[in-house]
């Protein structure tokens, strides 16, 4: 799974997952941070 986190100030955020769901393992194994202030995570999902 990839997650880009893009910096914007939102007054609570923007929920990536719907509560109730169930929780699940993941690893990140890599991340890469642009000038831009973009963020991408790779995660491995378990």
């Amino acid at each position: 799974m990839v997650v880009s986190v893009i910096p914007y100030l939102v007054e609570n955020g923007v929920r990536l997952f719907k509560d109730g769901r169930p929780e699940q393992g993941i690893k990140l194994i890599k991340s890469i941070a642009y000038p831009s202030g973009l963020i991408q995570l790779w995660y491995d999902m378990k």
